[in-house]
């Protein structure tokens, strides 16, 4: 299964639909967030968050869970 990111000020309805789509090619879509207590942005549901974000970004890059295409 593949995985998608939607950027922090995609409109809900665009959200909405692209998460529609993800669900009917079996493909996770994860939406990027504000952190409520810091100043950073998180991505739920990767573990990928302010602090260790680039380290565990360039992990998700390598794993098969990761496609550019």
């Amino acid at each position: 299964m593949g995985c998608s990111i939607i950027g922090i000020d995609t409109v809900s309805e665009l959200r909405d639909k692209l998460k529609n789509i993800g669900n009917a090619l079996n493909v996770s879509v994860l939406s990027t967030v504000m952190n409520k207590k810091e100043y950073k942005i998180d991505i739920p549901g990767l573990g990928i968050n302010g602090n260790d974000g680039r380290t565990r970004y360039q992990d998700v890059i390598n794993s098969d869970e990761f496609m550019l295409g």
